[in-house]
């Protein structure tokens, strides 16, 4: 009886936190998409403004230096996190199966683990 709360338990547990990892990624997605709105938005539309040709070619010049130093800085930082090595043939990238039957393994080998540890108290 133990076991089953447990596993209940682990599972709503489990769900509650890819909720807030899932929650976070949109917040940040959000966020960064509101930013190149605005940058665009006050680069090349310039709205309420009366703008000459050569204020227009000067806003999308910035624009685009701004779209390169982001494009570079995330070069930059996948660089340094390893990302770079998804160019390289002999790399094996594990698919979504593999992974999935691994995480389920150690799962059940754990509730197996601590069901049978546990089994003394019930």
């Amino acid at each position: 009886m133990h076991c089953k709360k447990f596993i209940i338990f682990q599972q709503n547990h489990l769900l509650l936190k890819a909720h807030r990892a899932v929650g976070g990624v949109a917040w940040i997605a959000t966020l960064f998409w509101a930013l190149l709105g605005a940058v665009k938005k006050r680069l090349i539309f310039r709205q309420d403004v009366a703008m000459a040709s050569e204020k227009l070619g000067k806003g999308k010049l910035l624009f685009k230096v701004i779209k390169a130093f982001l494009v570079t800085s995330l070069m930059i930082a996948a660089y340094f996190y390893g990302w770079h090595y998804f160019q390289n043939p002999n790399l094996h990238i594990p698919r979504t199966g593999d992974i999935q039957g691994l995480f389920h393994s150690v799962y059940v080998t754990w509730l197996w683990l601590h069901c049978t540890s546990n089994s003394s108290l019930v």
